[in-house]
């Protein structure tokens, strides 16, 4: 899926602005740890609240969720390349945190409705996998790249790639077709065996809410 690719590149960008230069950053400006803190809390402070965001709301179009997100964890490397207040900082923080749970329960969701049951596991791993294994190059070269052209030079690249993810994807049809309303299908139904007939026979699992 587009959006797991998407993912491919977010991750990594936003662990290494996050949690690589993160605390480069707080101390050369903001103090040291404690600058490091209130950046935590903004974060763990965004997460609930895209927690607590969706329990009250699902979106219906999915492709915005995947592009604002992106956005949205471009919010923060922006605020850091321009060294902006720390009001702001952490302001952008809290916003990232936000639509990236809202972007992790969207995509949890639609999963099961696009894979096959039999293969969710995989599926999930896979996802999994892709989006860490450009991790470890992604941190060498971010190390690299703020020890010869500086933090904010550095935030400022991460912002941009994070800004095209985020413009980019919709652009294709089957991307902006995602939905999560009432009419989208239900989860793959696939066959299992069942204990009342001959060995090898299957039924198909039946849907929630149906009786046999």
């Amino acid at each position: 899926m587009l959006w797991s690719f998407q993912g491919c590149v977010t991750v990594p960008l936003w662990l290494v602005g996050y949690v690589l230069l993160g605390p480069a950053y707080a101390r050369a400006y903001l103090g040291g740890a404690a600058g490091y803190g209130l950046m935590a809390a903004a974060w763990t402070g965004g997460l609930v609240l895209g927690a607590v965001a969706c329990m009250v709301w699902s979106p219906r179009r999915l492709y915005p969720v995947a592009a604002a997100v992106s956005a949205a964890m471009a919010l923060p490397m922006a605020a850091m390349a321009a060294t902006a207040p720390l009001s702001v900082l952490l302001t952008a923080i809290v916003i990232a945190g936000a639509a990236l749970n809202i972007s992790a329960v969207s995509f949890n969701t639609l999963l099961p409705r696009v894979i096959e049951q039999h293969s969710l596991g995989r599926v999930l791993s896979l996802n999994t996998a892709v989006q860490l294994v450009f991790l470890p190059p992604a941190y060498l070269l971010a190390g690299q790249a703020a020890t010869r052209f500086g933090l904010t030079t550095t935030f400022t690249g991460i912002a941009v790639v994070l800004l095209l993810c985020a413009v980019l994807p919709p652009c294709r049809a089957d991307f902006r077709a995602l939905t999560l309303d009432s009419h989208s299908p239900s989860p793959k139904e696939i066959p299992v065996p069942h204990p009342s007939l001959p060995p090898g026979t299957t039924t198909p699992t039946l849907a929630a809410g149906e009786e046999a």
